[in-house]
């Protein structure tokens, strides 16, 4: 766990008191300086004035609401189990404690979603003055209610358009996802959390860590079970990890390239050759195959995605993956 980092924490329909225990195992048990920065995911169903006041007096700096859709419809269409009253309640509380950042999850691709119907979520969203907007396609998942079904056939269209009103009100776009308001002179916080350096670890039962993925479940019960067994494990099994594996040198590279190129910014060429001691263009021949096709530039420093790039960053990140780690992927419960 990086130390300069607070983790991401999803907050569980957990009592009071119980939160307050798992804060203070963050910071006492655990370490971490409430100086440093820590997000908390949210669900709009189970959140409550004194849970947001237990964060804020722990300076946890981001929340992060996931909402998905303001519609009902489309709510009830992805069985979210949430209202949009108990949505737009849940960000006004938020608002009102004046959080450094808070984040929206929106989804497109939903089954029967329109760009009407999009960009009315999305002018909700901003008219709750919101720092940072994440704009998701559909999943398909095991287990969940949604298996069977298919994403809109106009979720292209639905994420141009996400894209589009959020650039014109004045969002900076970090990744195909991530959408944020510009800070001042738009300079980075030295602070700022980085996955490619940092790493993440996620905690609760709905996370899952950047590095490391187990078993998972969906409903009350299977996750109950899930709960139980881990808690019966001994101690010494908490001392490795069950999942994973050690990546090959060439992996490492592979995984360095994928993180760095699905950002905006693009990955610093020399970064790579002080990490690995090589080329990037000479150990990826996939790189002169997306500058053909106009999804890659050589910015002289830099290469990145063009703007089409990242549109299509969902089908550029597997490209680069190796045979090997797709097969591992494929064949993981969890992925």
């Amino acid at each position: 766990m990086p130390s300069t980092h607070a983790p991401f924490l999803e907050s569980p329909d957990l009592s009071v008191p119980q939160l307050h225990r798992v804060m203070e195992i963050f910071f006492n048990t655990f370490g971490i300086s409430q100086d440093r920065s820590g997000a908390v995911e949210i669900f709009p169903a189970t959140i409550s004035e004194q849970k947001l006041a237990l964060f804020k007096e722990y300076n946890v700096s981001r929340i992060s609401v996931g909402v998905q859709s303001f519609l009902q419809t489309e709510l009830r269409t992805i069985a979210r189990g949430t209202t949009t009253n108990q949505i737009t309640s849940c960000l006004e509380m938020v608002k009102q404690l004046n959080f450094p950042v808070t984040n929206v999850d929106l989804i497109y691709g939903i089954p029967g979603q329109t760009p009407d119907t999009l960009a009315e979520s999305l002018k909700t969203a901003l008219s709750f003055d919101i720092e940072q907007i994440f704009l998701y396609p559909l999943y398909i998942r095991d287990l969940t209610p949604l298996k069977g079904k298919s994403i809109s056939e106009n979720a292209l269209l639905l994420y141009q358009t996400g894209r589009d009103i959020l650039l014109g009100n004045g969002y900076v776009q970090d990744s195909m996802r991530m959408f944020r308001k510009p800070a001042p002179n738009d300079l980075k916080n030295s602070d700022e959390y980085c996955c490619q350096e940092d790493g993440m670890i996620g905690l609760g039962t709905n996370a899952r860590s950047v590095h490391y993925a187990t078993p998972y479940a969906v409903g009350q019960t299977q996750i109950k079970q899930l709960i139980e067994s881990y808690i019966k494990l001994d101690q010494n099994d908490f001392k490795t990890a069950g999942h994973g594996i050690i990546l090959s040198m060439k992996e490492r590279k592979r995984r360095y390239l994928i993180k760095s190129i699905l950002k905006c910014r693009g990955m610093k060429k020399q970064d790579y050759f002080k990490y690995f001691g090589s080329d990037c263009e000479s150990d990826f021949v996939q790189i002169h195959r997306l500058k053909e096709k106009g999804l890659l530039v050589d910015c002289g420093t830099h290469i990145k995605l063009t703007e089409k790039g990242i549109m299509y960053s969902d089908a550029i990140g597997p490209f680069f993956i190796s045979k090997a780690i797709g097969r591992r992927m494929a064949s993981h419960p969890a992925i």
